[in-house]
């Protein structure tokens, strides 16, 4: 078993680049569909009725299945596989678990707060 992830700038910059793509792409319309989420949740209990219901089951498997987009599409770049196992964001990913490259700099202090 490999104990030591390899540092590679290259790899550390397409996963960046890969991550800013994703959000470019995704970023507002994952907003919205939670905001809405959201907002039928709450309005349920406001104006209990069957209509409000669907919405929000709707709402809550369109954003179920816009998660598990985003962990099919963010790949290692050095492996290709989801750098993550069970059910962790890719986001959340240091190294990937597979290959053992970094995905961010391990000598940088990175904010995660943002995203």
């Amino acid at each position: 078993m490999k104990l030591r992830a390899t540092h590679d700038q290259s790899v550390i910059d397409q996963w960046s680049a890969k991550i800013a793509a994703h959000d470019r792409r995704t970023g507002r319309v994952q907003t919205v569909l939670f905001a809405a989420l959201f907002a039928c949740f709450i309005s349920m209990f406001v104006w209990p009725k069957l209509p409000l219901f669907i919405a929000t089951s709707i709402l809550f498997a369109c954003a179920l299945v816009s998660q598990l987009i985003e962990k099919e599409a963010l790949t290692c770049p050095h492996c290709g596989r989801s750098p993550v196992t069970g059910r962790a964001s890719p986001r959340s990913a240091d190294f990937c678990a597979h290959c053992f490259y970094w995905l961010i700099s391990p000598y940088e202090q990175v904010d995660r707060s943002e995203g």
